[in-house]
C-alpha cells in the first residue's frame, strides 16, 4: 500500500497544481477579457486589466497617491478562482455577468482615467487571498 501511495503521489500532486485552469482569452474565457475596476474600498481603486492574449495586470491605486501594488502575469480561471501570475489569486464570488445599464449607474473609465467614461455593463465579485486585497465588485464596459 505504501509503495502504491509513493508511486501515485507525484501524479496526484501535478493534477492538483495544474487542474483545469484555462487561460483567460478570447477562446476559452472571453467574459474575463477587459478593463475591470472596483470602487468598493474608500482608499483604493482596484483595477484588473486582461487582454485577449491572457496577459493581465492587477493594480491597487490609492486616491491622491500612487500605485500600492502592481502585479503582472498570465490570467487563468476556472469556475472558482481567477489567478494572475504565479501567486495572486482571487476567489470568484459572482462569475462575470451582464448587468442592466438602465438600472445601473456605475461609471467606469476605459484606460485608467485616460479614456472615455462609460456605464458598466458587466460585473463580477471577487475575494482576494489576503485582508482586503482586491475584495469587492468589479465592473467593466465592453461596448
Amino acid at each position: 500500500m505504501r509503495l502504491l501511495i509513493i508511486k501515485f503521489f507525484p501524479i496526484l500532486l501535478c493534477l492538483t497544481l495544474f487542474s483545469c485552469k484555462m487561460k483567460v482569452d478570447d477562446d476559452y474565457r472571453p467574459e474575463f477579457v477587459g478593463n475591470w475596476m472596483c470602487f468598493d474600498n474608500t482608499d483604493f481603486i482596484y483595477v484588473i486589466t486582461i487582454d485577449k492574449n491572457s496577459n493581465a495586470i492587477y493594480e491597487e491605486i490609492e486616491y491622491g497617491g500612487g500605485d500600492k501594488a502592481k502585479i503582472k502575469g498570465k490570467a487563468r480561471a476556472n469556475n472558482n478562482k481567477l489567478k494572475i501570475g504565479r501567486f495572486t489569486d482571487f476567489k470568484i464570488i459572482d462569475y462575470p455577468h451582464k448587468i442592466d445599464t438602465a438600472t445601473s449607474n456605475i461609471i467606469v473609465d476605459e484606460g485608467h482615467w485616460m479614456g472615455k467614461s462609460m456605464k458598466a455593463n458587466w460585473a463580477m465579485k471577487l475575494k482576494g487571498h489576503s485582508l482586503y486585497m482586491g475584495d469587492g465588485t468589479y465592473y467593466k464596459a465592453d461596448y
